[in-house]
């Protein structure tokens, strides 16, 4: 599975020598004793651009997804928010039972993202997994479900040539500005998906940490 990971895609997500700009490098996330990598000593401004006018813009949408079937921002930003707070503080219902299986929380989190993702200027993502063939599993599912551009994988080789990818947990960023994502190593306890849509009105939203299969829709 570490071969068939490290290997280049040609439909976007090839290798690429490693690179310091996009999203960041990939020492940002390796190492360290922060369990968190988007904690409180990266801030909220190392991630919000400079506050600018509401603008429309055109924002990233699937082409198998119906802009009218989207919820109002609003209504996203709320579902999403809420998740968000009962996941820090641990309120979450069970996944075992009726309420928290993901048949029933899956849907309405899958739609919150692509409404807000087809409201933003740029929209970035920091996904964290077990390891690398399940992160770029992710990586996949969410860029498509979003209808997100795709560039190159950074850190899965050594000047051109391939690697193998760090064995256990990574840590993988991803920026809709170039389409790059960057994996490394990971040593945190935290798995899922941070999401952070830029809506164009200076206001720094980031939700998480959403299951990193929550593009299935909460299908088996």
């Amino acid at each position: 599975a570490a071969a068939a990971a490290a290997a280049p895609k040609s439909g976007g997500f090839g290798t690429a020598p490693p690179t310091s700009g996009g999203f960041g490098g990939a020492a940002a996330a390796a190492g360290g004793g922060a369990s968190n990598p988007f904690g409180a000593g990266a801030g909220a401004s190392s991630f919000a651009r400079p506050g600018a006018p509401p603008a429309a813009f055109p924002g990233f949408i699937a082409p198998n997804v119906e802009r009218s079937s989207l919820p109002v921002k609003a209504d996203a930003d709320r579902v999403l928010m809420r998740f968000d707070r009962d996941q820090r503080k641990d309120k979450l219902p069970d996944p075992a039972s009726a309420e928290g299986a993901p048949q029933c929380t899956y849907p309405p989190l899958q739609q919150s993202c692509r409404a807000l993702s087809a409201s933003s200027s740029r929209v970035m993502m920091g996904i964290c997994a077990p390891d690398a063939a399940s992160g770029l599993v992710a990586l996949k599912a969410w860029v498509t479900d979003l209808g997100l551009p795709r560039g190159k994988l950074h850190g899965l080789d050594t000047d051109g040539k391939p690697v193998e990818p760090p064995a256990g947990p990574v840590f993988i960023k991803y920026n809709s500005d170039s389409g790059d994502a960057f994996l490394s190593g990971y040593g945190g306890d935290y798995r899922g998906v941070l999401f952070t849509p830029e809506l164009g009105d200076g206001a720094f939203r980031q939700y998480g940490y959403l299951p990193l299969d929550l593009p299935a829709g909460g299908k088996c």
